[in-house]
């Protein structure tokens, strides 16, 4: 169809596509006050993962939630975590009953009332068509689920800051429950923060206690093998070989446990590499992964090289020691067990000391930025966007119908439809006659 011939078209419909663009556009745009307006409102919350503090060792861990951060995709980890967290009930329960969400509201107006009727109406109609029954629903069970359906967490790019965000019928209340739900999250993960150092703090505790008990019951047996045998000292030079026996032990002690946390970063890259299919892994990710994975197996290989060398020192030293007299043996063996149990102590305190450390922090992970504020304009419905598209949509169905009813239609209006329609040429035409 030419462009002039399609212009003709439209002009000849002009009417009825008018029509219907007009009555179109007026219906949308009384629908968009008919519709209930969804308020948006925002706050900013900053989240810093720490990095522990550590006496003993060496290396940094990033941890948010007391959770490590993993190898692969941590902002995605951070945002599902931290979105689950904030959407869960333990969070959006207190928020509802801080604010009296789960209270009944009474409409004044009486087409609102007509509204909220036919709405509940219709929701227990569908809860009777897939249970067969209706059930009194708990309020507060029911705006929890309303408020975790608007409620929702967004990162910004490649920061450390979110943004929750809360979509509701009231202004004000939309920024109550955005900065609400801010705080109750921030308290939540300090008091999962505090709850979880106490314990750790405890259980370093009980391990002070013991390797104090354990120090105590290595020094009680040398006192009085020294009370028995006055007589019997180590010359200097075999007591400095008792020492370093004991210290060699207790570095094949840390050297262990450093070969398992070694072991079990070495699994974790490993598995970061078969990443689920879910997950987009960049070449840029997996080359800094690769090479992770070779440096901490180049360090596997020397703690077990390191850990094979020191238990050949250890016994050799053992061999060379088995030949002292009996006294002799008996008393660096002693010493032995003496320098293993202050070193074991020494290493706990430590620990002890860091737990206490990380439990009197009193810094939060987490902060708010910028609370929300009440919106003053709706985020939905959009009036020129219902009526923009309400209008294009009944403008492309009216140019539609218009040529399928050109199409329909067999009157003969031109001499070109006439000459197409017999297949003879047009000898003269009859003008009209003015009457």
């Amino acid at each position: 169809m030419e462009l002039l011939e399609f212009l003709r078209l439209v002009g000849r419909y002009r009417t009825t596509i008018a029509l219907m663009c007009a009555s179109a556009a007026l219906t949308a745009l009384a629908l968009t006050y008919v519709l209930t307006e969804r308020y948006s409102a925002s706050a900013l919350v900053l989240v810093r993962p720490q990095e522990e503090m550590r006496l003993v060792g060496s290396g940094s861990d990033k941890e948010t939630l007391d959770f490590p951060l993993p190898q692969v995709v941590p902002f995605e980890a951070m945002t599902r975590t931290f979105g689950e967290v904030i959407r869960s009930a333990a969070v959006v329960e207190p928020v509802v009953l801080r604010l009296g969400l789960d209270q009944p509201t009474v409409e004044t107006v009486w087409w609102k009332r007509l509204k909220t009727w036919t709405k509940n109406r219709l929701s227990d109609a569908w809860a009777l068509l897939k249970y067969g029954r209706i059930e009194e629903q708990d309020p507060t069970e029911a705006a929890v689920e309303t408020v975790q359906n608007f409620l929702t967490v967004e990162p910004t790019k490649d920061t450390y800051v979110f943004e929750i965000a809360y979509l509701g019928t009231d202004p004000g209340v939309a920024a109550a429950v955005v900065n609400a739900a801010a705080e109750v999250f921030v308290e939540y993960n300090w008091q999962l923060y505090r709850a979880e150092k106490s314990k750790g703090r405890e259980f370093v505790g009980e391990q002070l206690t013991e390797s104090e008990a354990a120090l105590a019951r290595a020094r009680e047996p040398l006192r009085m093998f020294k009370e028995r045998n006055q007589s019997v000292l180590l010359e200097r030079e075999l007591a400095a070989k008792v020492e370093a026996l004991a210290n060699r032990r207790a570095e094949l002690g840390r050297t262990d446990a450093d070969i398992a946390s070694a072991t079990a970063r070495l699994a974790e890259l490993r598995r970061s590499l078969r990443p689920a299919p879910s997950v987009v892994m960049t070449a840029e990710i997996q080359d800094q992964i690769t090479e992770q994975l070779l440096a901490t197996e180049a360090e596997l290989r020397g703690l077990q090289a390191k850990r094979e060398s020191l238990a050949g020192s250890i016994e050799a030293s053992g061999a060379e020691l088995g030949s002292l007299p009996p006294e002799q043996l008996e008393h660096s063996r002693l010493l032995a067990d003496v320098k293993v149990a202050e070193s074991t102590h020494e290493f706990v305190k430590k620990s002890y000391d860091e737990a206490r450390i990380r439990e009197a922090e009193s810094v939060p992970e987490i902060r708010v930025v910028s609370p929300a504020i009440a919106p003053v304009y709706p985020e939905r419905p959009i009036k020129i966007l219902y009526v923009g598209t309400a209008f294009g949509m009944a403008l492309a169905v009216g140019i539609a119908l218009a040529i399928v009813l050109e199409y329909l239609d067999q009157t003969l209006r031109t001499t070109d439809d006439a000459e197409r329609a017999l297949g003879l040429p047009l000898l003269a035409t009859i003008p009209p006659l003015e009457p």
